[in-house]
């Protein structure tokens, strides 16, 4: 008898222990393209950085600084252009979205 009662405590453990594991819990919801809009403009940023470091000390001469300085002011615009598009289309989704509810509501009263 008391190895039934211990068998069942010791299935009970176990369960409460595997239940959260097993269980499905939904994770954050990741922004892919946010994260790789944002991780090209920190790499556009973090090379301008360098870029100034670098023709300060002498490693690069004027024509070389003044030519990938432009380069790297494109792509940081570029990116920061992609970045406002993405944020102005998501605002109008949400804008979208109230404004069903909004009518949904008023055609319910």
């Amino acid at each position: 008898m008391e190895i039934v009662v211990v068998a069942a405590l010791a299935l009970a453990g176990a369960i409460l222990v595997a239940l959260p594991i097993v269980r499905a819990v939904p994770g954050p919801v990741l922004d892919t393209r946010g994260d790789e809009l944002n991780a090209r403009k920190r790499a556009a940023l973090e090379a301008l950085v360098d870029l100034e470091a670098e023709h300060a000390i002498g490693k690069l001469s004027d024509d070389d600084y003044e030519q990938l300085q432009t380069t790297y002011q494109a792509e940081a615009l570029t990116v920061l252009d992609e970045i406002e598009a993405a944020g102005d289309s998501a605002g109008d989704e949400l804008e979208a979205e109230i404004a069903a509810t909004r009518a949904r509501l008023e055609r319910e009263t």
